[in-house]
């Protein structure tokens, strides 16, 4: 024991010169802090001998009458104490990786899932399809993609638009659902009811179209935007890479919007234009022929009323 002597005091001395007395004596049995300091000391001299391999010094210093059991229970009580801290230090540094691993895992929920979807999912609760009796869905293409270089100039190009449109989902409190291709798709008044989910969508609309006509006209595109509002049955797909989704006709609907649109411009439906132009200037235009219903009309948002008004 005592040829590993020298060494296991360098690893102790190394340990013992980071705590300090106040933290000590929480773990060495209610010690005075008089009384401890007289501990730590006889402990950092044993320390200290043993370190420069002086063993007779080392011996000497626990055969010397009247200090050697008090020296060793000094030593015990200061190595306790020394332990109890850097458990404890362990102990806290675990909880808070734990918790940062946590808090990280709920802010990537939150980036992939509708905030309420992510809450369930993250208590392991299951989402099956449900109805949305009232919602707003939006779909935006980008138009002129192929005339913009190869896949690597469309995927860096298309990446800069959906960060903007990102941002934009953000300020107006709606949810992205989801990018595929050269379309982009939100929801307003899904999976949380909104009762101005419509005026939501409206405002986000003129803010993607501000988005074509600025960013979209440096980056050499335009966008063409669609929406309509009505039911929808929302859950989430897959059991490992999992999506949120909407499906039915206001889904379908939205999209044809978007299609039979014009580019740089916002269509939207007639049902969505009953549920804002209270709020929103609207263009109507001639009906249109939509896949599987008669002609319907439809209209070009134009602005905000206060704006029309200037």
């Amino acid at each position: 024991a005592l040829e590993n002597a020298p060494f296991s005091a360098f690893v102790f001395k190394s340990i013992f010169d980071q705590v300090s007395i106040a933290e000590v004596m929480m773990y060495s049995g209610g010690s005075s802090p008089c009384h401890l300091g007289i501990l730590l000391s006889s402990l950092s001299l044993i320390v200290d001998l043993a370190l420069v391999h002086d063993h007779a010094s080392y011996l000497a210093l626990f055969a010397r009458e009247g200090v050697g059991m008090t020296l060793i229970h000094a030593a015990i009580a200061a190595m306790m104490g020394v332990l109890g801290v850097f458990a404890r230090r362990i102990i806290l540094a675990a909880e808070g990786t734990a918790e940062r691993e946590r808090a990280r895992s709920e802010a990537l929920l939150t980036r992939v899932f509708p905030r309420a979807i992510a809450r369930r999912l993250k208590h392991g609760g299951k989402v099956a399809a449900e109805r949305y009796g009232d919602v707003s869905v939006l779909f935006c293409r980008v138009v002129g993609l192929e005339q913009r270089g190869g896949p690597v100039e469309q995927l860096a190009l298309l990446r800069e638009l959906f960060a903007a449109f990102d941002d934009l989902c953000v300020v107006h409190g709606v949810e992205k659902i989801k990018s595929f291709g050269e379309s982009y798709m939100v929801a307003s008044g899904v999976p949380e009811p909104q009762a101005d989910h419509a005026e939501r969508l409206a405002a986000l609309a003129l803010g993607l179209r501000a988005a074509g006509t600025g960013l979209g006209a440096r980056l050499g595109v335009r966008l063409r935007v669609g929406m309509h509002s009505g039911p929808v049955v929302g859950g989430v797909l897959g059991s490992r890479r999992q999506t949120f989704d909407l499906w039915g006709d206001t889904v379908n609907t939205a999209q044809r919007m978007e299609a039979h649109g014009v580019a740089g411009e916002v269509q939207i439906s007639q049902v969505s234009f009953s549920k804002i132009n209270h709020r929103f200037v609207c263009a109507v235009r001639e009906p249109i022929e939509l896949k599987g219903k008669l002609a319907v009309r439809t209209y070009l948002l134009r602005g905000l009323l206060a704006e029309a008004g200037r």
